[in-house]
C-alpha cells in the first residue's frame, strides 16, 4: 500500500562561507596496518583540530549521531560471482579485518570521535547509527568492532535494518520530507509507494548533531563514495527502499544509473545535511565500494594512511575525489548541491591543512572491468 505519513518541508542551511578548511593528516608509518590505536587517536585529534574543531557545532546536552560507513563486514574481491554470496555467508577468509580494512569505517576513528565529543557533551546522548548494504547489520557491527566494550563513551548502538518493516508503524518510526521544487530525482516503480516523499529514520532525524565517517573509496555507480553518498544512500530505510535482499543490495529499489543516483543523492543529501565529517583514509579502497571485481582485497587497498576532516561535506568530499583520481566537478551530485549553497567545490576556495597535501598523496583509484564496468554507464 502507499505510504500516507505526513510530510515536512526541508529547510536548507546555506553555509554563507567563501572558504573551507579540511584537514589532511598522514601517518609516518609505512603500512595501514602498523598504525596504532594510539596514533589513530592522535590523528583524529589533530585533523578535527585543524579543520576547526568540534566546539561551536556539538554542545552539552546535544544528541549527536555518529554515521559511520559499515556497507559490510566481508568483500568480495576474488572474481565476478563473488558478490552473489548471500546475506549469512560469512566465510572466514572473506571477513574484514576492524582495523584498516579500507571498505567499512575503522571503528578506532569511531572511537577517537566519540571520546571528543562526549568530552564537550558530558550530559547528552551519543548514539551511533548505521545500516549496511550487504547482510545483516547487527551481525556486521559485531565483526567491526562496533561493540558497547569498544565503545563505553557511547548510548546506543543502532541499525535501521528493521525500520519501516510494518506499515502500521511509519508514523511511529518514519519522518516524511517533501522536497518541493528542490527535488531531482523522479521515482521508477520500484519506488512508487514512496508517493515523492523521502523518508528518514525519525530517531536520526532528530539529532542536533550529525557526524559523518565515511571511508576512502571510488565507486563505480558514482565516482567515488564519500560523505554525502554516505548519507544519501546509508541512511535510507531498506525496509523502504530496498529489494528484499536480492544479491545483498539492500538499496538497489533506487535506480543506480549515473544520472538517476547522482539526483537521489542530492535530494536525500539535503533532507539532512552533517554538521562535520571525519573521513577513514587510513587504507582506502580502489573498486569501490567493497574491492569489486579486484582479484584480492589485497590489489583493491591503497595503503593511503591519511585522515580527512571538516565542517563542509562538499569540501571533505571535493578534496576526497582528488585524492581517488575522480574529478569531481565532473560528478553531477557535487554540482548539485554546491549549486544549493551548502557547501565549496572550488579548489581554489579549500585550504588543505595538515602535514599531507593533495598532490603528493593522490592515486588513481582502480575501478571494475568488464562485465562489472556496465554497471558504471558514465565512468570517473
Amino acid at each position: 500500500g502507499s505510504i500516507t505519513s505526513a510530510s515536512n518541508i526541508i529547510r536548507i542551511q546555506k553555509t554563507n562561507e567563501e572558504y573551507a578548511n579540511v584537514a589532511l593528516i598522514k601517518s609516518s608509518k609505512e603500512k595501514a596496518a602498523d598504525i596504532t590505536d594510539d596514533e589513530v587517536r592522535s590523528m583524529v585529534r589533530e585533523a578535527v583540530k585543524l579543520a576547526g574543531g568540534l566546539e561551536g557545532i556539538v554542545h552539552d546536552g546535544d544528541f549527536v549521531v555518529l554515521k559511520p560507513n559499515m556497507i559490510a563486514a566481508k568483500h568480495v574481491a576474488g572474481g565476478l560471482f563473488a558478490m552473489m554470496s548471500d546475506r549469512d555467508n560469512y566465510v572466514e577468509e572473506k571477513l574484514l579485518n576492524p582495523r584498516a580494512n579500507g571498505i567499512a569505517t575503522d571503528f578506532r576513528i569511531a572511537r577517537a570521535v566519540a571520546e571528543m565529543v562526549r568530552e564537550i557533551n558530558p550530559s547528552g546522548k551519543i548514539y551511533i547509527m548505521e545500516t549496511s548494504g550487504w547482510g545483516n547489520t547487527e551481525h556486521n557491527m559485531e565483526i567491526l568492532g562496533y561493540t558497547y566494550e569498544n565503545f563505553p563513551m557511547v548510548d546506543k548502538i543502532l541499525n535501521f535494518d528493521h525500520i519501516g518493516e510494518d506499515p502500521a508503524k511509519y508514523e511511529e518510526e518514519l519522518v516524511a520530507i517533501d522536497l518541493g521544487d528542490k527535488k531531482l530525482f523522479q521515482e521508477e516503480r520500484s519506488l512508487a509507494h514512496t508517493n515523492g516523499l523521502y523518508f528518514m529514520d525519525k530517531v536520526y532525524y532528530s539529532a542536533d548533531v550529525v557526524i559523518d565517517l565515511p571511508v576512502l573509496k571510488n565507486h563505480m555507480n558514482a565516482g567515488f563514495s564519500g560523505a554525502i553518498k554516505n548519507v544519501a544512500i546509508g541512511v535510507a530505510p531498506v525496509r523502504i527502499y530496498g529489494n528484499g535482499g536480492m544479491l545483498d543490495l539492500n538499496r538497489m529499489a533506487i535506480n543506480h544509473g549515473w544520472n538517476t543516483l547522482n539526483r537521489w543523492i542530492h535530494d536525500f543529501y539535503l533532507v539532512k545535511p552533517v554538521n562535520f565529517v571525519v573521513t577513514d583514509g587510513l587504507q582506502g579502497t580502489s573498486y569501490g565500494p567493497v574491492a569489486m571485481g579486484a582479484s584480492s582485497l589485497e590489489e583493491a587497498q591503497e595503503n593511503m594512511r591519511l585522515i580527512l576532516a571538516g565542517k563542509d561535506a562538499l569540501a571533505v568530499d571535493t578534496i576526497h575525489a582528488y585524492l581517488v583520481g575522480v574529478d569531481p566537478q565532473k560528478v553531477d551530485y557535487v554540482n548539485y548541491l554546491s549549486k544549493e549553497g551548502i557547501g565549496i567545490t572550488d579548489p581554489a576556495k579549500i585550504n588543505v591543512l595538515g602535514n599531507a597535501t593533495v598532490g603528493d598523496s593522490k592515486k588513481k583509484f582502480k575501478l571494475a572491468g568488464f562485465p562489472l564496468s556496465l554497471m558504471s554507464p558514465e565512468p570517473a
